[in-house]
Protein backbone atom coordinates (compact mmCIF):
# COMPACT_ATOMS: atom_id res chain seq x y z
CA UNK A 1 0.00 0.00 0.00
CA UNK A 2 1.27 3.61 -0.77
CA UNK A 3 2.12 5.70 2.11
CA UNK A 4 -0.47 8.58 1.46
CA UNK A 5 -3.23 6.95 2.78
CA UNK A 6 -5.32 8.75 6.09
CA UNK A 7 -6.46 5.51 7.52
CA UNK A 8 -5.91 1.76 6.77
CA UNK A 9 -7.22 -1.38 8.42
CA UNK A 10 -7.57 -4.85 8.10
CA UNK A 11 -10.96 -5.75 6.90
CA UNK A 12 -13.66 -8.38 6.45
CA UNK A 13 -16.68 -7.19 4.58
CA UNK A 14 -19.69 -8.77 2.28
CA UNK A 15 -21.86 -7.16 -0.67
CA UNK A 16 -25.64 -6.96 0.09
CA UNK A 17 -26.43 -9.29 -2.18
CA UNK A 18 -24.42 -11.88 -0.16
CA UNK A 19 -25.77 -10.92 3.72
CA UNK A 20 -29.29 -11.20 2.20
CA UNK A 21 -28.45 -14.96 1.06
CA UNK A 22 -28.01 -16.27 4.35
CA UNK A 23 -30.97 -17.32 6.22
CA UNK A 24 -31.93 -16.02 9.15
CA UNK A 25 -31.32 -19.16 10.86
CA UNK A 26 -27.72 -19.39 9.90
CA UNK A 27 -27.35 -15.71 10.94
CA UNK A 28 -29.00 -16.61 14.18
CA UNK A 29 -26.68 -19.01 14.76
CA UNK A 30 -23.65 -17.35 13.65
CA UNK A 31 -24.42 -14.71 16.45
CA UNK A 32 -25.18 -17.72 19.01
CA UNK A 33 -21.97 -19.25 18.59
CA UNK A 34 -19.61 -16.77 17.06
CA UNK A 35 -17.07 -19.09 16.58
CA UNK A 36 -16.42 -18.26 12.90
CA UNK A 37 -16.19 -14.39 13.54
CA UNK A 38 -18.48 -11.67 11.86
CA UNK A 39 -20.47 -12.44 9.19
CA UNK A 40 -18.49 -12.01 5.68
CA UNK A 41 -17.48 -13.32 2.37
CA UNK A 42 -14.38 -11.70 1.75
CA UNK A 43 -11.01 -10.62 3.59
CA UNK A 44 -8.53 -7.93 3.12
CA UNK A 45 -7.06 -4.50 3.19
CA UNK A 46 -8.69 -1.15 3.16
CA UNK A 47 -7.56 2.26 2.72
CA UNK A 48 -8.72 5.74 2.81
CA UNK A 49 -7.70 8.64 0.59
CA UNK A 50 -8.94 12.31 0.49
CA UNK A 51 -10.42 10.89 -2.98
CA UNK A 52 -11.41 7.06 -2.57
CA UNK A 53 -11.79 4.24 -0.23
CA UNK A 54 -9.39 1.08 -1.85
CA UNK A 55 -10.45 -2.36 -0.64
CA UNK A 56 -7.79 -5.31 -1.53
CA UNK A 57 -8.64 -8.78 -1.42
CA UNK A 58 -7.04 -11.44 0.09
CA UNK A 59 -8.08 -13.29 -3.08
CA UNK A 60 -7.72 -13.68 -6.31
CA UNK A 61 -10.38 -10.61 -6.77
CA UNK A 62 -10.25 -7.55 -8.36
CA UNK A 63 -9.83 -4.55 -5.94
CA UNK A 64 -12.53 -2.38 -5.46
CA UNK A 65 -12.06 1.43 -5.74
CA UNK A 66 -14.95 3.51 -4.45
CA UNK A 67 -14.31 7.16 -5.35
CA UNK A 68 -15.58 9.43 -2.31
CA UNK A 69 -18.06 11.14 -5.05
CA UNK A 70 -20.12 8.00 -5.68
CA UNK A 71 -20.73 7.75 -1.86
CA UNK A 72 -24.66 7.80 -1.53
CA UNK A 73 -25.07 6.98 2.36
CA UNK A 74 -22.85 5.94 5.01
CA UNK A 75 -24.39 4.16 7.67
CA UNK A 76 -22.54 2.65 11.09
CA UNK A 77 -25.39 0.01 12.84
CA UNK A 78 -27.59 -2.79 11.97
CA UNK A 79 -30.32 -2.68 9.26
CA UNK A 80 -32.65 -5.46 7.95
CA UNK A 81 -30.02 -7.43 5.78
CA UNK A 82 -27.22 -7.37 8.36
CA UNK A 83 -28.92 -7.92 11.61
CA UNK A 84 -27.82 -7.17 15.28
CA UNK A 85 -28.97 -11.23 16.22
CA UNK A 86 -26.58 -12.22 13.51
CA UNK A 87 -23.32 -10.68 15.81
CA UNK A 88 -22.19 -12.16 18.98
CA UNK A 89 -23.30 -10.07 22.34
CA UNK A 90 -26.16 -8.77 19.69
CA UNK A 91 -23.84 -5.64 18.75
CA UNK A 92 -23.69 -4.57 21.86
CA UNK A 93 -19.87 -3.97 21.13
CA UNK A 94 -19.61 -3.26 17.30
CA UNK A 95 -21.73 -2.68 13.90
CA UNK A 96 -20.98 -3.25 10.83
CA UNK A 97 -20.32 0.24 8.55
CA UNK A 98 -22.69 -0.06 5.58
CA UNK A 99 -21.28 2.10 2.59
CA UNK A 100 -23.72 2.83 -0.10
CA UNK A 101 -22.34 4.20 -3.49
CA UNK A 102 -22.45 3.84 -7.44
CA UNK A 103 -20.53 1.44 -9.13
CA UNK A 104 -18.64 1.94 -12.44
CA UNK A 105 -21.62 0.58 -14.31
CA UNK A 106 -23.93 3.40 -12.67
CA UNK A 107 -25.87 1.08 -10.28
CA UNK A 108 -26.51 1.32 -6.80
CA UNK A 109 -24.41 -0.81 -4.19
CA UNK A 110 -23.97 -1.59 -0.82
CA UNK A 111 -21.22 -3.23 1.12
CA UNK A 112 -21.26 -4.06 4.45
CA UNK A 113 -17.38 -3.17 6.43
CA UNK A 114 -16.22 -4.47 9.07
CA UNK A 115 -12.48 -3.02 9.83
CA UNK A 116 -9.53 -4.27 12.15
CA UNK A 117 -11.98 -6.80 14.26
CA UNK A 118 -10.57 -7.81 17.55
CA UNK A 119 -13.02 -9.82 19.24
CA UNK A 120 -15.59 -7.18 21.06
CA UNK A 121 -14.59 -4.13 19.43
CA UNK A 122 -13.54 -2.84 15.46
CA UNK A 123 -12.51 0.69 14.08
CA UNK A 124 -15.55 0.61 12.35
CA UNK A 125 -17.02 4.26 14.39
CA UNK A 126 -13.37 5.84 13.41
CA UNK A 127 -13.61 4.92 9.97
CA UNK A 128 -17.13 6.33 10.08
CA UNK A 129 -16.20 9.59 11.76
CA UNK A 130 -13.38 10.02 8.96
CA UNK A 131 -15.41 9.53 6.07
CA UNK A 132 -18.86 11.68 7.89
CA UNK A 133 -15.64 14.15 8.50
CA UNK A 134 -14.49 14.05 4.68
CA UNK A 135 -17.57 14.10 2.73
CA UNK A 136 -18.89 17.33 5.08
Amino acid sequence: MAQNFLLTGELMWSYEEEVAAITAAEKTMRGLTGLTGPMHHHSGTIALTEEYVLIESNADEDDLIIPLSSITQLYLGFDDVYTNYSVKNFGLFWQPLRLEFTNSHHQPEKVYLIIDYMMLYTQNKKWYDALTSILA
